[in-house]
C-alpha cells in the first residue's frame, strides 16, 4: 500500500509536466500568428508601394502622351499649311505653263517643227487619272 500514494504522486507529476508542455505549446502559437501577421503586413506595404509607383508612372506617361499629342497636332497643322502652299504653287505653275504655251503659239513656225514635249498639266492629268485635274 505504500506504493499507491507514490504511484499517484508520480502520475500527478507526469500530468503536470504534460499540461506544462501543452501550455508552452499554446503560448507559442500567438507568437507564430503575430509573425505571420507581420509578414503579411510587410507584403501589403510592399504591394502598396508598388501600386503608388505604378500610379506615378501612369501619370508621367499620361503627361508625356499629352505632350506628344500636342506636338503631333502642331506638325499636322504645319503639314496642312505646306499642302496648301504646294497646291498654290501647282496652280501658279499651271498658269505659268498656260502663259508659256500661249507665247509659243505666237512664235514663228520653226518652233512648231520641234517635237512636242508633254506638258506639266498633261503629266499631272495622266498621273491623277485621266482627264480630271
Amino acid at each position: 500500500m505504500t506504493y499507491l500514494p507514490l504511484l499517484s504522486d508520480l502520475l500527478l507529476v507526469c500530468a503536470t509536466v504534460a499540461v506544462a508542455i501543452w501550455c508552452r505549446a499554446l503560448s507559442r502559437r500567438p507568437d507564430d500568428t503575430s509573425s505571420d501577421d507581420l509578414a503579411s503586413a510587410a507584403t501589403i506595404a510592399a504591394l502598396a508601394k508598388q501600386v503608388e509607383d505604378l500610379q506615378a508612372a501612369i501619370r508621367a506617361n499620361a503627361s508625356e502622351e499629352d505632350d506628344h499629342a500636342a506636338r503631333l497636332r502642331a506638325e499636322t497643322d504645319r503639314a496642312d499649311d505646306r499642302i496648301g502652299r504646294m497646291e498654290m504653287l501647282l496652280s501658279s505653275l499651271e498658269s505659268l505653263e498656260e502663259d508659256a504655251t500661249a507665247r509659243l503659239m505666237e512664235t514663228p513656225d520653226e518652233v512648231d517643227a520641234a517635237p512636242r514635249m508633254p506638258s506639266f498639266r498633261d503629266l499631272r492629268v495622266a498621273q491623277v487619272g485621266g482627264g480630271q485635274a
